[in-house]
């Protein structure tokens, strides 16, 4: 495996999905980042805070994303650190 990447305390390695691909399917579901925004309760600045400057997503966020998302967006992907993958 080659590291790619490494943010504050999380590494990633090639082929590694990290939270902002999550983020970016999730603007994809919901239409725009205003859009996301909205049914999280962000503004469309805080959306571009979590593609392009966040260390990683909260777990408010994540459960937020989750819900907005129909659970497409897992918030086991978006935090495995916090929460448990379910099978």
């Amino acid at each position: 495996m080659v590291v790619i990447a490494r943010q504050p305390e999380i590494w990633y390695w090639e082929g590694m999905e990290t939270f902002r691909d999550h983020v970016r399917r999730a603007i994809d579901l919901a239409g725009s980042q205003r859009a996301l925004a909205k049914q999280i309760g962000l503004s469309q600045q805080g959306i571009s805070y979590l593609l392009n400057d966040a260390p990683q997503v909260s777990a408010e966020i994540a459960i937020a994303i989750h819900r907005a998302t129909g659970g497409r967006v897992r918030k086991e992907e978006l935090r495995p650190d916090i929460f448990e993958e379910v099978s």
